[in-house]
């Protein structure tokens, strides 16, 4: 039952150990190289130098040649005593040739005895500088495998601490083959990992924020319900003078935005409600831009041609663009700008909108915090605003991005899935429904200040 931990603190040890000692790799590899090529080596040379010196030893023994002189002095004699001149000339030139030949043989017998008494040398000479050349050759190649390896076992270090790996261009060496491979495949896991990392914080931090979104929505509810009671009682009498009955109606209005406040507070976090519908994005946005925007503000809608509908919730996305033109509106102000919606289709079967101000950017400093739901740089913004609106984008399976412009204005980059939110049904949805079409009041009351 001990297994699975057991091992991973196995794995763990044996990562800490090679990290705290790098070389011990490189070293055990060396050694093992070296004794690949010194053991055969030691062995090619031991049985040659013994075979060798067999060889040389049956030549070195003059004992044969000594004896065939003793026989053929011999016989010499007994060939003079015989007094034949034609047998004398014969003994004569055998025992000439017979004396070289054995003077030669003492010869050889010198040359091999000494060759005997060196051959131990020069074969100890001769595997120690095969050992030499093993040695380096064993270090080099072990340098050469170790190194990647010495820098993957770093690299795992790196990541299990959350450090940023290296970048390419810091590389020490140039990596070939499977080891180009496996740096590769660690920079797309640390990336990965990163990505999980960074969703697993912001899944965190928008759990936390829906907690206390759903908590101070309970709160102003149960604070708004007797005072909005209150003044419609109010409002009921007639003695009121023209300045108390606006002081009631200011009252009511802020009572009003207080509800609309913690109705979207309520509705932070939370999925869509109803069945999703195809929605055509381009009729969407005109509808939203024509009905937001103000006169005096110009705007122009680009939609590609052929453009296919999504699979998604109408009135969340109806609120998600309504908060984005309101948005771009503000930021170009009341003497008028310029908006530009694009609409358009991606290769990864997407649908992708861009809703660019001319108005001042976003400040640096701020564009990390934009999404958060507490955070906002309007006197009476709520925070709420563009964290619903990538709530709603998350519901749909899509992401939303904001950047400022190279020159001016900002950027808001909103990309959907085609068929990203579950079956859709085939009858339009009826106007008053969660995926209905809805006026532009319904929407309107809906918005919040950013």
């Amino acid at each position: 039952m001990f297994a699975g931990p057991q091992k991973a603190c196995t794995i763990n040890g044996i990562r800490h150990a090679l990290m705290r000692r790098p070389g011990r790799f490189e070293r055990r590899l060396l050694l093992a190289l070296a004794l690949f090529s010194l053991v055969p080596s030691l062995l090619v040379v031991g049985v040659g130098t013994f075979l060798l010196r067999e060889t040389v030893s049956l030549q070195a023994t003059p004992a044969g040649w000594e004896r065939l002189a003793e026989s053929g002095q011999a016989l010499l004699e007994r060939a003079e005593a015989s007094g034949d001149s034609a047998l004398l000339a014969a003994s004569a030139r055998h025992r000439e040739e017979l004396s070289v030949s054995v003077l030669q043989a003492q010869r050889w017998g010198y040359v091999n005895r000494r060759i005997l008494d060196v051959l131990p040398w020069v074969a100890a000479t001769f595997l120690g500088l095969l050992g030499i050349l093993a040695v380096r050759s064993a270090r080099g190649i072990a340098r050469e495998l170790a190194r990647p390896i010495n820098e993957l076992v770093g690299w795992s270090g790196r990541v299990a601490r959350s450090e940023p790996l290296p970048s390419p261009d810091d590389d020490e060496f140039v990596a070939e083959g499977e080891f180009a491979i496996l740096r590769a495949s660690f920079r797309t896991m640390e990336t990965e990992l990163e990505v999980s990392r960074q969703r697993a914080l912001e899944s965190a931090r928008i759990r936390s924020s829906v907690a206390l979104a759903r908590g101070v929505a309970h709160e102003l509810k149960n604070a708004l319900t007797p005072l909005t009671l209150g003044v419609r009682t109010l409002k009921r009498k007639n003695s009121w003078d023209p300045e108390e009955r606006e002081t009631l109606e200011v009252i009511e209005a802020e009572s009003a935005r207080l509800e609309a406040l913690a109705r979207a507070f309520s509705q932070f976090g939370r999925p869509p409600e109803g069945t999703p519908s195809t929605i055509d994005v381009g009729e969407l946005l005109d509808h939203v831009a024509s009905t937001h925007l103000p006169h005096q503000v110009e705007y122009t809608l680009q939609v590609e041609k052929g453009l296919p509908e999504i699979h998604g919730y109408y009135d969340p996305l109806s609120r998600v663009f309504a908060n984005l033109v309101l948005n771009a509106s503000e930021a170009v102000g009341e003497d008028g700008g310029d908006i530009s919606i694009d609409v358009r289709r991606t290769a990864d079967e997407e649908v992708e909108v861009c809703i660019v101000d001319s108005g001042p950017g976003i400040q640096e400093e701020a564009l990390p915090r934009i999404w958060d739901p507490d955070f906002t740089t309007k006197a009476r913004g709520t925070g709420l605003g563009l964290a619903l609106v990538q709530s709603a984008v998350h519901a749909h399976g899509g992401r939303v991005a904001a950047t400022n412009r190279a020159g001016r204005g900002a950027e808001f980059r909103v990309v959907l899935p085609i068929n990203g939110v579950g079956t859709v049904s085939s009858a339009p949805p009826p106007a008053t429904a969660q995926t209905g079409q809805p006026g532009p009041e319904s929407v309107a009351r809906e918005m919040l200040p950013l």
